[in-house]
């Protein structure tokens, strides 16, 4: 009734029907949409991270080595811890893009054998930098936590590879005799490869995730190069030191050769080290 009351007396004034339908509604109060229209504009008491750029921190021990360039009974080159950095990109509520670097420390690769003639005690230092562009797939997904897989393809470089291998004679005597021999693999082709993981990362706040995963990894390098050393002692003086050079340059090929520096080079044929790896690894996830 009021309503038709407000329209009337603004035809009266002469305004027309439009003008008299606004000062009408202007005398209505707010509806429930408009007014929940308005809180949108409302400035948010809390901060929520919605950018889709993240970082990430994460360590992974190798565990198993098949298929590896054994060094001892149980380990090859691939085992240990490495420790890495990533960033990422969340593409879409299935996938995520990224790009991970980490360094391989190595394990404790020590060997001992013991046979008639004496002891023998080989250690092997074995150091390598990767990146890794990977793609993450969101399997299953949780407000809490989501389980994942992730591939990605592996592409390094050896920082160092090296072996020293001791003789320690047998003798009746009361004298020691011993041999080292030291191997430097000085000059190495890229190390490429892949890996796959499986695991679930979970919510620890707004801005912080954690992840743990088990993680297989495949990679192989070609050696160019290796110099070796070896030291002959008697009760602790060196009686004599020799230096080795070869060169693996192409498959199938033997023989010596002479460089322009005057170095003489045992040239072997090309052959691929192997150093694979399944571990667990764990890590943070932050985000912007």
């Amino acid at each position: 009734m009021k309503q038709s009351y407000y329209l009337l007396l603004g035809l009266l004034l002469g305004g027309t029907p439009l003008q008299a339908q606004m000062a009408t509604s202007a005398k209505q109060p707010l509806s429930s949409t408009s007014q929940a229209v308005a809180g949108l504009h409302k400035p948010a008491g809390r901060q929520v991270a919605t950018s889709p750029v993240y970082v990430k921190l994460y360590g992974l021990y190798g565990l198993l080595t098949p298929g590896s360039l054994l060094i001892t009974d149980t380990k090859g080159l691939g085992a240990g811890v490495r420790a890495g950095a990533g960033v990422g990109f969340i593409a879409n509520d299935f996938i995520n893009v990224g790009l991970d670097a980490d360094l391989l420390f190595g394990d404790n690769l020590k060997k001992e054998t013991v046979a008639a003639t004496g002891i023998t005690t080989k250690t092997t230092d074995f150091k390598i930098v990767s990146v890794t562009p990977n793609i993450t797939f969101k399997a299953l997904a949780h407000p809490a936590y989501y389980i994942y897989n992730r591939l990605g393809i592996m592409v390094g470089k050896v920082l160092t590879y090296q072996t020293t291998e001791e003789i320690r004679y047998a003798s009746t005597g009361a004298s020691v005799t011993t041999r080292v021999l030291e191997t430097d693999f000085g000059d190495n082709s890229l190390v490429l490869g892949y890996q796959a993981a499986l695991g679930v990362q979970f919510r620890l706040s707004e801005a912080l995730r954690g992840f743990v995963e088990v993680v297989a990894i495949n990679q192989s390098f070609k050696p160019k190069e290796r110099t070796d050393i070896v030291t002959n002692t008697k009760d602790g003086k060196v009686t004599s030191t020799s230096k080795s050079y070869y060169a693996y340059e192409k498959e199938g090929e033997r023989g010596y050769t002479k460089y322009p520096d005057g170095r003489n080079v045992y040239l072997g044929p090309t052959y691929n080290v192997p150093l694979n790896s399944i571990g667990v690894g764990a890590g943070l996830v932050f985000r912007f």
